[in-house]
């Protein structure tokens, strides 16, 4: 118990530590008042698992040339949406303005773009 009566304290100290000048003065006029509200907490694990549960998650992995999954993912029924989800599951940056082709190009890069150069890479290590 004492030890969460210091922990309210400390935490109410640093809350009146953070108000202005004018905020202080004002709560001590009786002008004003500190309010408890809690905080609505989203979940981003949940949009992950959707993103993770598309069926071309999976085969974007599997991919060994850009073309292949180029074409899977400029496919009619993946929706924009849908590659928005999925660029935010590989944590690839998107821009507002990205249209669905250049979201595809991102995701192609971000997935089996690295995979190949990774390789590359690894090869020419390997040749030396």
């Amino acid at each position: 118990m004492k030890a969460e009566v210091l922990k309210t304290i400390q935490l109410v100290t640093k809350i009146i530590g953070s108000l202005s000048e004018s905020q202080l003065e004002k709560l001590l006029n009786g002008e004003a008042k500190l309010v408890f509200s809690e905080r609505e907490v989203v979940q981003k694990v949940e949009k992950k698992q959707v993103a993770s549960n598309h069926p071309v998650f999976e085969q974007l992995r599997e991919f060994n040339n850009r073309e292949e999954a180029t074409k899977l993912l400029s496919q009619k029924s993946i929706l924009k949406k849908d590659l928005i989800e999925i660029a935010s599951t590989f944590k690839v940056h998107i821009n507002k303005n990205d249209t669905k082709a250049k979201l595809v190009e991102k995701i192609v890069e971000a997935t089996v773009g690295v995979a190949l150069r990774s390789q590359a890479i690894k090869e020419t290590a390997v040749n030396r």
